[in-house]
């Protein structure tokens, strides 16, 4: 069909999918038809090299059965394929391999085609004598196949004049049986007919009498359907009403988010605007002040100008890292606590004395800063992490300064009825309108005085991070302000009393508790030479005895050969040996010297990496002195 049409693609397209769906392992001859009539449409596209291909697969496959026609079957195909190449002399030895096959299989109409191909081709190389006898054969075989097909045709003829005859017989006895099945199915209508009618009038007769049995019942039935569908009627009308309620619901919760999103991207575009103010002001100081250090025409007094402006402006550039890498880290779920023994107390006198030094910066000496607790609880010892705790408290002690002009600030805890602590930061500064309250916790929300339209500098973020840690503690913030009342911030958190006994160390405001220091040993290990003479000079004054590893193998054997080293400060990357190999090697030694890490690295999982090493604390880079100093005073007390 497909070749009289030429639709070979239609043809080939069919072929394959038959392929695609039979078994070669079950049905191999199958399996090898279709191969051939591939090769066969291939052969009648001209594509020669192709339809090779599919008949000796075809041959394969033939062959792995013993079928010696479909053997036959390839190899002439094959033979006609080399003809139309004109590759006469490998056609001829295939045509001659084709027919010895076919004699085997006694298939007279193969033969014929294959002597029929063997004529033509020894035509083509000029041997007339063997294409005139094979073209004998062809003529031969033919007139057999058409004898035998004759003989074939008289005997089907035969059996279908005696299946028909037969077929008639059958007819008339069915014919003859089927009358009289008729005449008996007859009288079994009619008296099927009379038993239906009876029963027909019986059941008429009992319809109308159970109707009328049953009609009042059937009223009553219909008075209770009508109750139910009025009760489920009220029941959709009610959970319609529900509905209606909970859209209007949520439409209205839609509406706020949506507010609330648009105020976010308004308070966002306001914090990048700002962020670009906030990062360039320092910046512009530092790089614009270093200048100047190095110009020749500078005074020494002017030079001592700049460097408090580069430090100050520089503080104010770690504090803004700082805040956006906190921020950054409690978005990603990296930030975590460490709880751990603090003597409650001590940290509050430490950030005390620590903004008592710190006013100088916010030029507010006139600012007094004092702390509020029951005496009842000097001794109080609690878990909790010191170090969220100290920069909760510390960035509310900062606002409260930024935003007091006249007055003081006061910070403490109360112990409460249901087990918490309840800190507060009290200043007597400009205040918080009402109306800001809702959002003052919101990320990147400033605010300003009534009498001033300019933002106070800041980041927008110090408020966020507070609510952010006092939440992952286990607690809530909240505030109490009024415009020209000033503010107080409280915050609770979970009351974990410690078993540890301890002392508390308070530290006095008017000196540096150098006097601690004076005399001790401290092993610093640090490999990078710029971090240790930045160590060494905040310490210059105390006159404390340094001793400097540059490695954590050199600091673990300073340590074994120096026992009267008195506390260690531990960077963490080192080379040969890094800062928490050679933590745990220390401790083996000695497991009650201080060692304080000092690090890079700003992840949590850093700092319980630390502890788990067997550190006493943990600092950040960049170190400022007043920290270190407090830090080192602690554990000398």
């Amino acid at each position: 069909q497909f070749g009289t049409t030429n639709n070979y693609s239609l043809a080939l397209e069919c072929l394959k999918k038959s392929l695609s769906s039979k078994n070669k392992e079950l049905d191999r001859i199958s399996y090898g038809n279709t191969l051939l009539n591939i090769g066969t449409v291939y052969l009648k596209k001209s594509e020669f090299e192709k339809a090779l291909d599919y008949f000796d697969e075809a041959n394969s496959n033939f062959s792995s059965v013993n079928n010696t026609e479909g053997i036959a079957n390839s190899l002439y195909f094959k033979g006609l394929t080399y003809h139309q190449l004109n590759r006469y002399n490998q056609s001829l030895a295939i045509q001659e391999e084709a027919w010895s096959v076919a004699e085997k299989s006694d298939s007279k109409r193969l033969l014929v085609s294959i002597s029929l191909a063997l004529s033509e081709t020894y035509a083509q190389i000029g041997d007339f004598r063997r294409a005139y006898n094979h073209f004998k054969t062809y003529n031969s075989l033919r007139d057999s196949v058409f004898s035998d097909d004759k003989s074939k045709l008289l005997i089907e003829l035969e059996t279908r004049y005696q299946l028909h005859a037969k077929q008639r017989q059958i007819e008339l006895l069915s014919k003859d049986k089927a009358l009289k099945d008729s005449r008996k199915t007859q009288s079994q209508v009619w008296i099927a007919l009379l038993a239906i009618v009876a029963l027909f009038f019986i059941s008429i007769t009992f319809f109308i009498y159970s109707r009328f049995k049953f009609k009042s019942k059937a009223n009553e039935q219909l008075i209770q359907e009508i109750k139910h569908r009025k009760s489920v009627e009220a029941q959709l009308n009610q959970y319609q009403d529900h509905l209606e309620s909970i859209v209007d619901e949520r439409t209205w919760e839609l509406k706020v988010a949506k507010e609330k999103a648009e105020e976010s991207d308004k308070l966002k575009t306001a914090f990048l605007a700002n962020m670009s103010h906030e990062i360039r002001t320092p910046m512009n100081a530092i790089v614009g002040f270093s200048y100047l250090l190095t110009d020749p025409e500078s005074t020494e007094e002017s030079k001592t100008e700049f460097i408090k402006v580069i430090k100050s402006n520089g503080e104010v550039l770690m504090n803004l890292i700082n805040d956006i890498l906190d921020i950054s880290m409690i978005e990603s779920g990296q930030l975590k606590t460490i709880p751990k023994p603090i003597v409650l107390t001590e940290l509050l006198d430490e950030l005390k004395y620590f903004y008592n030094q710190e006013k100088e910066k916010f030029k507010k000496n006139h600012i007094s800063i004092v702390t509020d607790y029951d005496k009842d609880c000097e001794r109080l010892i609690i878990n909790t992490d010191s170090i969220r705790l100290r920069q909760i408290i510390s960035n509310l002690l900062s606002n409260a300064l930024k935003f007091t002009k006249e007055g003081k600030v006061s910070f403490g805890f109360r112990l409460s009825d249901s087990n918490e602590i309840i800190f507060f930061v009290r200043d007597t500064g400009i205040g918080i309108e009402l109306e800001k309250h809702e959002v003052i916790f919101d990320r990147f929300s400033k605010f300003n005085s009534n009498n001033d339209s300019q933002l106070f500098s800041g980041t927008g973020l110090g408020l966020a991070i507070c609510s952010e840690l006092v939440g992952m503690m286990g607690g809530k913030i909240w505030l109490d302000s009024f415009p020209e009342k000033g503010s107080t911030f409280y915050f609770t958190l979970p009351f974990n009393p410690s078993n540890t006994s301890g002392s508390t160390t308070k530290i006095k405001e008017n000196k540096v508790a150098k006097d601690k220091l004076v005399g001790k040993t401290i092993l610093i290990a640090e490999d990078v030479a710029s971090n240790y003479q930045l160590v060494s000079a905040f310490l210059a004054h105390t006159e404390v005895n340094l001793i400097w590893a540059q490695n954590g193998v050199e600091a673990v054997d300073l340590f074994t050969k120096n026992r009267n080293i008195d506390i260690i400060l531990m960077d963490v990357q080192m080379p040969l040996m890094d800062g928490l190999k050679a933590l745990q090697k220390i401790r083996e030694i000695d497991n009650k010297i201080p060692v304080i890490v000092n690090s890079a690295f700003y992840l949590t999982e850093e700092m319980e990496k630390s502890f788990a090493a067997g550190c006493s604390d943990y600092m950040t880079k960049p170190i400022r002195k007043m920290d270190l100093l407090v830090k080192l005073s602690h554990y000398f007390s």
